[in-house]
């Protein structure tokens, strides 16, 4: 056990020690695995039971070349999370989540190996002939897959090694293919997600051969039964157990060998650091990064649940309102605020008015030629009546219609779209500004019945409310919605998105009437709304008792004027 915790220092020594936690070196005949990372706290393995047979110098020199690997993950490639996220993203374009896992993993352990050929060429040739070897008396009969990866380390470093392996036509033009993929790439972290797709493309027929769907080595395939890792894995067995032989539901041994390891997990910074799934940070860097590249959701959800396959719909969709809400606060947030009002109604622009309040536009839309006094037009901006800067800021209530004509296109090409999309953006940023107040939060969400969310802090709850989509009908349930404010122990900002469809506009208007004359603050978006409607009497009513009405004509919009409206209340410049 010492010749192994020596030759690990000596290789963190080689990389001027990083901050890698200290392996578990072990001595157990029970386990098969030589080299492993465990699943529960993703530490790194070394089982002294399992081994070549080798003498103390060179045995020393192996466990330095094994754990140089497992550093290089580290250090090199994929590094951290974010590279993985796209790495996995680019090859689940091509292949399932869990074999684009496996195509990252074959990518990373390329560029990992050729960049230690380079530092330590001796040793990591060296090291790599003991392990094909190992793997071919392990398993007797080299897979495809197995020769692929072989061979394509010899046209990378150009050179044979001593094993001689039946290779065919096939294996090698595929080899030679892989090598030319990644050759150019290896020190060019911006190319590696497109350079993984390639891999993927490359591999994909292998892959889909190969590795099957269901057991491999004995361990769950995490993509399909949400499992992880295990330390059953036998990167190092020096004989195959019963229940490890070879079946078309498994990866061949001889691949789990060469690669040092589960070929399912990816190994970069945070899983040497001891982190497993990802954390509710990971993810909010990730969908911010996403965001930020203009990648689209299913991008984004392909290469979480690749990362972490436990992974829930509502969580996915979570991280990804989130960060989308995040870019549209932050971009608000550098543009100075002039005053506090929200464009409510157009109006005609006349000669004498400031040329800066033409919209052409909107005079277009309503004439295709531009005539002064009579199709020109300006908008009309209403201030809300809001808190001063010394009083708390309210709690907030989201009241949002999640009927059919509020249509969400989730699994859109180009990312969920639609009015409810629009919507959930909105209501994220809102919900960001309210917990940033430590502020108590409640959703009324509502089509054909209305669900609701009770008065929290508890974010998750309030988003997994948001994110139950109906598809019914458009009926407001003012008792509901009466009854919850009631329940608020502070003065509330109601905040209602819908469309122009609400069925029970009259009974609705008449309790949100009711809810203003308590005090409280109502604020409702309309998509599709009109400006002449807000003319009429009813609404002068509402507006007098302290209500904002804004007709949104295009639900592109809508999360600007919500995060206007809403940083009145709550700051954040």
């Amino acid at each position: 056990m010492h010749i192994a915790r020596e030759g690990y220092n000596l290789a963190l020594a080689d990389f001027l020690n990083p901050p890698i936690p200290e392996p578990e070196i072990e001595y157990d005949e029970m386990k098969t695995s030589g080299f492993y990372i465990s699943e529960e706290d993703w530490r790194v393995h070394m089982n002294v039971a399992r081994h070549p047979q080798l003498g103390e110098t060179e045995l020393l020199r192996f466990f330095r070349c094994m754990a140089r690997h497992e550093i290089g993950h580290y250090i090199y490639c994929p590094y951290d999370r974010i590279n993985s996220s796209f790495m996995v993203a680019e090859a689940a374009s091509v292949l399932d989540p869990m074999r684009a896992v496996f195509a990252v993993n074959v990518f990373a352990d390329l560029v990992v190996e050729t960049k230690l050929f380079k530092m330590f060429r001796d040793d990591t040739l060296w090291s790599l002939e003991v392990i094909i070897r190992e793997a071919v008396r392990v398993t007797g009969s080299p897979s495809a897959l197995f020769k692929i990866l072989v061979r394509t380390y010899e046209y990378l470093w150009g050179v044979r090694f001593p094993i001689r392996l039946d290779i065919g036509k096939r294996e090698d033009r595929i080899a030679r293919e892989l090598a030319n993929a990644v050759r150019d790439g290896i020190d060019d972290e911006n190319s590696w997600p497109e350079r993984t797709r390639r891999v993927a493309q490359i591999l994909r027929d292998v892959l889909m051969e190969e590795v099957r769907e269901g057991i491999c080595l004995g361990v769950p395939a995490p993509m399909l039964t949400g499992c992880g890792g295990s330390s059953t894995g036998s990167p190092m067995a020096t004989k195959p157990d019963a229940e490890e032989e070879r079946s078309p539901a498994e990866v061949p041994k001889d691949v789990i060998i060469l690669m040092r390891g589960n070929p399912m997990e990816i190994r970069d910074k945070e899983a040497a650091e001891g982190k497993g799934e990802l954390s509710e940070e990971d993810l909010e860097k990730i969908a911010r990064r996403f965001v930020e590249r203009g990648q689209d959701f299913g991008k984004f959800a392909s290469a979480s649940l690749g990362l972490s396959p436990m992974l829930r719909g509502h969580d996915l969709l979570r991280f990804w309102y989130r960060a989308r809400a995040a870019s549209k606060i932050e971009i608000k947030m550098r543009v100075k605020r002039e005053g506090s009002a929200l464009p409510a109604y157009t109006t005609v622009w006349r000669i004498g008015d400031p040329i800066e309040e033409l919209d052409i536009v909107q005079s277009l839309q309503t004439f295709p030629v531009l005539i002064p006094n009579i199709t020109t037009r300006k908008w009309v901006k209403r201030k809300s009546e809001r808190h001063g800067e010394k009083s708390a800021p309210p709690d907030l209530l989201i009241v949002i219609d999640s009927s059919g004509s509020m249509f969400w296109e989730l699994w859109n090409p180009a990312g969920p779209s639609g009015p409810y999309d629009a919507a959930l953006v909105s209501a994220f940023a809102a919900l960001d500004f309210a917990m940033r107040k430590n502020c108590r939060m409640a959703v009324l969400n509502f089509s054909d019945e209305p669900i609701t969310c009770e008065w929290t802090r508890d974010r998750k709850k309030v988003e997994d409310c948001l994110l139950t989509y109906q598809g019914g009908g458009t009926e407001l349930p003012i008792e509901e919605l009466i009854e919850l404010v009631q329940k608020a122990r502070d003065q509330v900002l109601v905040l209602i998105i819908s469309d122009a469809e609400i069925y029970n506009w009259k009974q609705a208007l008449r309790g949100l009437m009711e809810i203003a004359s308590m005090g409280h603050k109502i604020v409702l978006f309309l998509i599709g709304g009109r400006e002449e409607d807000l003319q009429s009497k009813k609404f002068k009513t509402f507006f007098q008792m302290g209500g904002n009405i804004y007709p949104v004509q295009d639900a592109n919009d809508l999360p600007k004027m919500v995060i206007e409206e809403v940083r009145g209340y709550y700051g954040g410049e």
